[in-house]
C-alpha cells in the first residue's frame, strides 16, 4: 500500500474505531441433507443470526458399507439372500461378480451406528459381515454467518442436535 500514489492509498483506508471489534465470519457444517441444513438455518434465524446457505461439491461424503463376501456361486448368494429375508432383512442385494468378487450388500449407511447395528443383526444369524468406509462424491451444505465480534456465541450444540450423526463441526 505504501507504494501506491496518495490518492489511491486514501481510497483503501477504512475507518474503524479501535473500540469496535472486527466482525467475524464462521461457517457451520457440513450438512449432507438439505432438510437438515434448512432446519439449522431456521434455528439460527430464530436466535437472531442471518445465515447464508452455501453448497459445495465434496468428493468425500462418507458412507459405511456393510456386506458379506466369499461366495462361490449364484446359488450360494441366493440361499443367503433368502435366509436374510426370512430374518427380516429384505433390502440385501447380490452385487455383480465383476464389481470386486461375489458379495451380498447389506446396506450403505450414512451413520456408523446404524451400519454397526446392521452388522450385529447379521452376525446373530451366524454370518461374518464386513464393513468398509466408502467415500462418494456429493453435495454438502454450509451455513455462513457474520458475527458482530469473536465473543458472539453460536449455538452449535443446538445445530448439531439436528444432524442424525451429529457430524457438524
Amino acid at each position: 500500500v505504501s507504494e501506491l500514489p496518495p490518492d489511491k492509498r486514501a481510497a483503501l483506508v477504512t475507518k474503524v474505531s479501535p473500540e469496535t471489534p472486527a466482525p467475524q465470519c464462521v461457517s457451520v457444517g457440513p450438512f449432507d441433507d438439505p432438510a437438515v441444513v434448512a432446519a439449522a438455518a431456521e434455528l439460527l434465524k430464530a436466535k437472531s443470526f442471518t445465515p447464508q446457505q452455501r453448497a459445495t461439491e465434496d468428493p468425500a461424503v462418507r458412507r459405511f458399507w456393510v456386506y458379506l463376501e466369499g461366495f462361490t456361486s449364484d446359488a450360494s448368494e441366493m440361499r443367503v439372500l433368502h435366509r436374510l429375508e426370512r430374518a427380516g432383512i429384505d433390502d440385501a442385494e447380490a452385487m455383480p461378480a465383476d464389481a470386486g468378487g461375489r458379495r451380498v450388500s447389506l446396506g450403505l449407511f450414512t451413520d456408523r451406528d446404524r451400519a454397526e447395528r446392521r452388522a450385529k443383526a447379521v452376525r446373530t444369524l451366524g454370518f461374518r459381515p464386513a464393513m468398509s468406509e466408502r467415500m462418494l462424491p456429493g453435495t454438502v451444505y454450509w451455513l455462513d454467518l457474520t458475527l458482530a465480534n469473536a465473543a458472539t456465541a453460536v449455538p452449535l450444540k443446538d445445530v448439531s442436535a439436528l444432524q442424525p450423526t451429529s457430524s457438524s463441526s
